[in-house]
C-alpha cells in the first residue's frame, strides 16, 4: 500500500517538531516536506501535490487560509 504524502507548514519550531513527531507515528503517512514559511511551502505543494497539508493559519509571510484556497483552486 502506498503511503499518504503529507506536508507541514508551521513557523513555530517547537510546534513543528511536535506535529512532525505525531505525524511520524501514523503508519501509512510519509512527511515529504516541512516549512517554516508559507510561500516556499505553497510552491512545494503545488509542485509535489501531497495528499495532506497541515498548515498554520498565522504565518509571517502569508495567511494559512490563502494557502488552503490556492491549493483547493489549483488541485
Amino acid at each position: 500500500m502506498r503511503k499518504l504524502r503529507a506536508v507541514l507548514i508551521e513557523d513555530e519550531t517547537m510546534f513543528r517538531q511536535l506535529i512532525l513527531l505525531t505525524l511520524g507515528k501514523v503508519k501509512d503517512l510519509q512527511v515529504i516536506g516541512e516549512f517554516g514559511l508559507g510561500k516556499p511551502g505553497l510552491e512545494f505543494c503545488l509542485r509535489e501535490k501531497p495528499e495532506l497539508v497541515v498548515v498554520d493559519l498565522m504565518l509571517p509571510d502569508v495567511n494559512g487560509i490563502e494557502i488552503a484556497r490556492e491549493l483547493r483552486r489549483t488541485t
